[in-house]
């Protein structure tokens, strides 16, 4: 009797320890899926679409940074598109605002980092506006 006591309790430790380290492990999994697409959608914009059309509902850090990397990725549009115009009309200002789209390459960078170290922090400079901005972000 005590001999197979010890077996369940044995056995009841041994199937404790695994569910454990199942959960374990799929809590990890499920962070490196969030991760993964937070820095996906940071790339380009075809990165973007793909973090967003892989899963129907994303949880908050993936949908945080989700949305500052549309941010980033709309500024950068519209920071294109005046560049252009202004080049038509005055290609001096044009360089000079030109320059200016160094701080636009780092926006990502900065973006990356933040989602590498699980940290919802906005990007420097734009994105405080683009906080909670894309309801459609699920």
């Amino acid at each position: 009797l005590i001999i197979a006591c010890r077996h369940r309790i044995a056995l009841y430790n041994l199937i404790t320890a695994a569910t454990l380290s199942y959960l374990q492990h799929a809590t990890l999994t499920l962070n490196m899926v969030s991760r993964r697409s937070s820095i996906l959608a940071y790339a380009t914009i075809i990165g973007w679409l793909i973090a967003y059309a892989g899963k129907e509902e994303h949880d908050e850090f993936t949908r945080y940074h989700m949305c500052q990397a549309l941010g980033v990725h709309l500024t950068t549009l519209c920071y294109i598109t005046i560049t252009g115009l202004v080049f038509v009309f005055s290609a001096s200002v044009a360089l000079t605002l030109s320059s200016l789209g160094i701080v636009l390459l780092l926006l990502p960078v900065f973006g990356i980092i933040h989602a590498c170290n699980e940290t919802k922090r906005p990007l420097p400079f734009i994105g405080r506006f683009f906080e909670n901005k894309f309801s459609f972000i699920k």
